[in-house]
Order: C-alpha cells, then structure tokens, then sequence
C-alpha cells in the first residue's frame, strides 16, 4: 500500500523525511493550468530535482469559477484547462487527479439535478480521453452536503463513472466525507474495481491521524483489503504541527492497514 499526504509542495522535505511515498498537492494552485507554462513548470521541476516524493496524485483539480455545473459553463475554457492540467501533472509524476472541486460543481438553487448530472457526465467524458493520453486517471471525489449539494456518496459517484464508460474515469472514497454522510461502508465496497484513490482523517474533525485512530482507521482499511484495494492512500486533515506530527499519522496508517 502507498501512503501520502495532502500538502502543498512546500511541505515535501517534511513528508519525505518522514518517509511517505508520494504527495498529494492541489492542482489548480500548483500547475496553474491558465498561466502559460513557461511561466509555471521550470520552477515547478527544479522544486523536485532534489531527492524528494513525488507527487503522485493532485486534489483541487478546478478553480471555483471554471464551472462545470450551470448556466455559466465554458467548455472552451474547460477544454484548454485540461489540456494543460492533465500534461502538467503527468510531467511531474501525477496519476491520479481527484475531482473534488465543490464550487465547480455545486448545483445553483432551482437548477435541475438531471441537467446537472448531465453536464457532469458530459465533462468527465471530455476529460476520459485526454487524462488517459497523460496516463492520467480521474478520480470523483463525493463530498459531504454541506460541503457541495451534488455527489454526496460514493454509489452516486460510481453510478456517474459507469454513465462516463471510460476506463480514466474512476471514483474515490473519502473517510471524512463517507462519516458526515453517515454513510455505510458497503457504498464504498460496492464502488469494486472503479475505486482509484482514498482519503482519510482522524475520527475527530478533520484531523490527521493520531495513535487513538488505529481502531477507527482499521474498520475502513478491512473492507478495502476484502476488495483487493491495491491503490492510494492519502491523508487529508488538519495538523498543528506537522514536522512533529507527520511521522507518527504515517505510523498510524500503517498500523491501522496491519490490523485491518
């Protein structure tokens, strides 16, 4: 199993030396898809020249005001944006680009939810083809109702990917999200061979990860391993301090993925 962290690249001598595998950074401030790209990925090469993790993985994959949900869709803007986004992160060593983005696709009031999972559906479509030519795969990322108002649970997610019908367009599980939710862990289960990525925080808040949530973490690990789960983990949670507390999260992971 690899571990990795959610966290700016500025973080990467910390999660190194700590000895996670991979970083997870967000996309949209980090590549900077808009910017031109001699503008952002030289910099962005030498910050990784030196031995250090790579970051395998991106969240954040849109700004807030590239819509996907809406009257106000672009799908010029989209389709540049892509482009770049997809070739920047495989250059630096992304696999995996998670679709978050709640203000992207956040349904306005009064807007249909049947149009909204249209133009989802239409987008992801768009991205299939063009994240699998960068050896790219996208990852939707169901989030917690107060969070976004569309694509709350995992079978939501699942039932999207399965409309996409493209092999790069796959689903995460997010332990955060899946506890607000209230969630049973079989929506998880039932995602099967379309779950690519994972996240997970503390039981408290969203939290890293400390000794107290090996049980916690144990409980969603055992029915990743019943599924043959071979991907990515991530933490995506809140710490105080993290040069302190960076070591023992990836401790507890471990723990928790022995145990589970």
């Amino acid at each position: 199993m690899r571990f990795g962290f959610c966290a700016p690249l500025e973080h990467l001598p910390i999660l190194t030396a700590a000895g996670y595998d991979y970083v997870e950074p967000p996309l949209a401030a980090t590549l900077r898809p808009e910017q031109a790209e001699v503008e952002v990925m030289p910099g962005l090469k030498e910050s990784l020249a030196a031995p250090s993790i790579t970051p395998e993985a991106f969240n954040v994959f849109l700004p807030g005001d590239l819509k996907v949900v809406g009257e106000a869709v672009d799908e010029a803007r989209q389709g540049r944006y892509l482009q770049a986004a997809f070739a920047r992160a495989a250059a630096l060593g992304g696999r995996v680009v998670v679709f978050g983005s709640g203000r992207s696709r956040q349904r306005p009031d009064g807007f249909p939810a049947a149009e909204a999972r249209r133009q989802v559906t239409d987008f992801l479509r768009r991205c299939g083809p063009l994240a699998a030519a960068q050896g790219v795969t996208v990852a939707i990322e169901p989030l917690h109702a107060s969070e976004c108002n569309f694509i709350n649970g995992v079978s939501e997610a699942a039932e999207i990917a399965q409309a996409v019908g493209h092999p790069a367009i796959k689903v995460l599980s997010d332990l955060y999200h899946v506890s607000q939710e209230r969630q049973s862990f079989e929506e998880t289960r039932g995602a099967g061979a379309l779950l690519q990525h994972v996240h997970v925080a503390g039981a408290e808040g969203r939290r890293v990860p400390t000794a107290e949530d090996v049980d916690y973490l144990a409980s969603f690990f055992r029915v990743l391993k019943e599924m043959g789960y071979g991907g990515r983990i991530s933490v995506e949670g809140h710490s105080t301090d993290l040069p302190r507390q960076a070591a023992e999260t990836l401790d507890t992971l471990r723990r928790a993925w022995e145990v589970a």
